[in-house]
């Protein structure tokens, strides 16, 4: 039986966990919103906010 996915297999955007202690940056949130395909520079970006966050702890 085949059936039109209405919806994308995906999880849904809103966040099922709570939001990490620290802000992202918004390519983050763009990257996380698109599904999780970054471009070089959101990778960067995702570099520089995993390594602040390991430096405020």
């Amino acid at each position: 039986m085949e059936r039109e996915p209405e919806q994308p297999t995906q999880a849904p955007i809103e966040p099922a966990e709570e939001p990490p202690p620290f802000q992202p940056d918004p390519d983050l949130i763009a990257y996380l919103e698109h599904g999780g395909k970054p471009s070089g520079s959101e990778v960067h970006e995702m570099a520089k906010a995993s390594k602040g966050q390991d430096a405020t702890r």
